[in-house]
């Protein structure tokens, strides 16, 4: 699983470009992708700081496809 850059990485980020560095060179610096150094830099313009987004999401809920599954097993054997 991917992990989130470390908080120390997106400080060092944010004090590049406090001292008037631009995002693309910024993120070059420190060994990102530009695209990265883009989103963060717009970020950090946009919301004024620069902290990780929460990752992943809940379980699947897949249960009305079991139910429809279930349906069809039921009634009637080759409809599945």
């Amino acid at each position: 699983m991917v992990k989130p850059y470390s908080s120390d990485l997106r400080d060092r980020f944010c004090r590049l470009i406090a001292k008037g560095m631009a995002a693309r060179p910024a993120a070059g610096h420190l060994d990102l992708s530009e695209s990265t150094g883009v989103k963060w830099g717009h970020r950090l313009r946009t919301a004024g700081r620069l902290e990780a987004r929460p990752m992943g999401g809940g379980p699947i809920k897949l249960h009305w496809i079991f139910a429809g599954l279930f349906f069809l097993m039921k009634h009637g054997p080759g409809r599945t």
